[in-house]
């Protein structure tokens, strides 16, 4: 685990998934599509390369955003600032969230559900 105490990196820390989050929301009509061209510059990384906190983003149920699909841009913010992002498949649980510092979970979907999210019917 890496200490990320200091008050500088908590709070960049904040801003980065509290935009992560109002990334997310939005016109719910609109097609959402990942921006697989972004390429962020960020000229005082908090972390080197890699050394920052492990931030986990929920994969394992059946999340809209994955970090290789429409969290791509947000991954690549966060490793540009030193953060190790690693998608996490596995069910929650001690071990599991032993490896993170972080955890992202944006858009679960419990799987009872994905059969009305797929097909778009929701009885509105």
């Amino acid at each position: 685990m890496v200490d990320a105490t200091p008050q500088t990196n908590t709070g960049r820390l904040l801003v980065l998934l509290s935009l992560a989050a109002l990334l997310a929301t939005g016109n719910a009509a609109a097609q959402q599509q990942a921006d697989t061209l972004f390429q962020p510059v960020v000229t005082q990384p908090a972390y080197a390369p890699g050394a920052g906190p492990v931030v986990l983003l929920d994969e394992a149920h059946h999340n809209f955003h994955t970090v290789e699909g429409r969290y791509q841009a947000f991954a690549r913010v966060l490793r540009a600032d030193g953060y190790l992002v690693r998608p996490s498949a596995k069910r929650f649980d001690s071990d599991a969230l032993d490896e993170a510092d972080v955890l992202v979970i944006s858009n679960a979907l419990h799987e009872r559900n994905l059969d009305l999210w797929l097909s778009g019917d929701f009885g509105f």
